[in-house]
């Protein structure tokens, strides 16, 4: 919900709603690791269903994501 809160805006273009639906469940998924790492996505429009699957893939198994820090002394 907090990338939802953070980003939604009215009257969004549709990719720019697709990216955001993604990143948010991304989000879910790299915070409940149970949950699975496929992103699937409905596009509902009037008389009108896409689905999308898969859409994106996050957190892939055997994937390691690393991250480098850099300090420095001031």
């Amino acid at each position: 919900m907090a990338v939802f809160e953070d980003r939604y805006k009215p009257d969004m273009e549709e990719e720019e709603a697709k990216q955001l639906v993604r990143d948010a469940i991304a989000a879910g998924i790299f915070n409940d690791l149970g949950s699975g790492s496929n992103i699937d996505l409905s596009v509902i429009t009037k008389g009108k269903v896409d689905y999308i699957r898969p859409h994106d893939q996050a957190n892939k198994k055997g994937v390691r994501y690393t991250l480098l820090l850099v300090f420095t002394a001031s």
